[in-house]
């Protein structure tokens, strides 16, 4: 009795060929879907048993996409409405309700002039705007709510009449299609029926460069299985939005303490903190590890520089000497002669200066003796 009430209150304030399908069949869709999904509880507590307050709070989900005209009237709205007909009561969006993605004149000279735009579904892109809000809601009624909404755009893109251009004059045609839907929809034995309504309609035709009036007729059926099929398909949707969790939002709350108020041990010892790890961050022996690496680095410079010295020495007494023998005595007495020189000099003084002078005297004196001996026995 309740949901009677309710749909009466609210059905006889909108103007009968406003929409494509009857209002109780947007209604029927909705309830249907929402029973599915969220049990026949849910519908009762949040759509037949809601407060004016709930709707007046709804409304403001209408101000962003509908605009204050359609935000005022809902505010206004002495009754509770049904959310399957909001769009119809509330946003003046018949247009919005189009779908052009098919087309079902079957000339396709007439389809040309009655049918819009595959790429244009206004009623398409209404329903994935209002379905975006139900999944954003923050509760379950909300949800529904939202999800009602979209549910009478979704069911509008089943309606072979909603994909007519709105320039052509479908009013009378759709009340009757509608009327004949909602009678065996509601009808407690109807069991795979099916209806029919011919329709005719005028428009202007362009022809060889002129526009001259048209007219076309055709018949268009609807059975039980259009409604069925857009029931499951939107059952399948609300069954999918049940299961999501509701968008909660989380408030932070920042406590300004007084400067006065804080005690100046803990200042200073918070200065402390950061002068301590400063200090830590530095490397203390940062410097003497890079003069050790200089000097080593000096003291190999140094070494190549000898080796590549004598390299050039020996090169230059193979050049002058062809004798390896000589070479290889005099490479010898070179090496040999400059160790010994260092090392004497490095551990004996001028004193070992003078004793290695010596020496190379006596071996003077000895060479001399040698050459005068070898002369006299030339002389003999």
């Amino acid at each position: 009795m309740v949901r009677l009430l309710v749909i009466a209150s609210f059905l006889a304030a909108l103007a009968p060929g406003a929409s494509a399908w009857s209002n109780r069949t947007y209604v029927y869709v909705c309830d249907s879907a929402v029973t599915y999904a969220w049990g026949s509880d849910v519908l009762d507590r949040c759509v037949y048993n809601q407060t004016m307050d709930f709707q007046k709070n709804f409304c403001s989900l209408l101000r962003a996409h509908e605009g204050e005209t359609a935000y005022e009237s809902c505010l206004s709205e002495s009754g509770v409405v049904h959310p399957a007909v909001m769009s119809m009561a509330f946003f003046s969006d018949k247009e919005r309700h189009r779908d052009y993605s098919t087309c079902p004149i079957r000339s396709d000279l007439d389809a040309k002039s009655l049918c819009g735009s595959v790429k244009n579904s206004p009623a398409w892109d209404n329903y994935l705007y209002w379905l975006n809000k139900a999944k954003d809601s923050p509760d379950v009624c909300m949800r529904v709510y939202a999800f009602c909404v979209a549910s009478s755009y979704f069911a509008d893109t089943y309606n072979p009449l909603n994909h007519i251009v709105s320039g052509v004059d479908t009013s009378a045609c759709s009340d009757n299609l509608d009327r004949k839907v909602e009678a065996r929809l509601f009808e407690q034995s109807a069991s795979g029926w099916e209806i029919s309504q011919v329709c005719g309609f005028k428009y202007m035709q362009e022809r060889i460069g002129q526009v001259i009036p048209a007219r076309y007729t055709q018949e268009f059926i609807v059975s039980n299985k259009t409604i069925a099929d857009l029931v499951m398909n939107l059952t399948s949707q609300s069954q999918d939005m049940a299961e999501l969790p509701y968008l909660t939002t989380t408030s932070s709350t920042t406590t300004t303490v007084p400067a006065t108020t804080i005690p100046l041990e803990t200042e200073s010892s918070v200065v402390t903190t950061v002068e301590t790890s400063t200090t830590i961050a530095l490397p203390a022996d940062s410097s003497g590890d890079e003069e050790a690496r200089e000097g080593d680095s000096s003291w190999t410079t140094v070494l190549l520089a000898f080796l590549v010295l004598i390299v050039i020495i020996a090169f230059l007494l193979i050049s002058q000497d062809s004798d390896g023998g000589k070479f290889m005595e005099k490479f010898g007495r070179f090496v040999g002669g400059e160790a010994k020189h260092r090392h004497k000099r490095s551990h004996a003084g001028l004193r070992g200066e003078r004793e290695s002078e010596g020496l190379m005297h006596e071996d003077r004196g000895r060479s001399r003796l040698g050459a005068a001996g070898h002369k006299g026995q030339e002389g003999r």
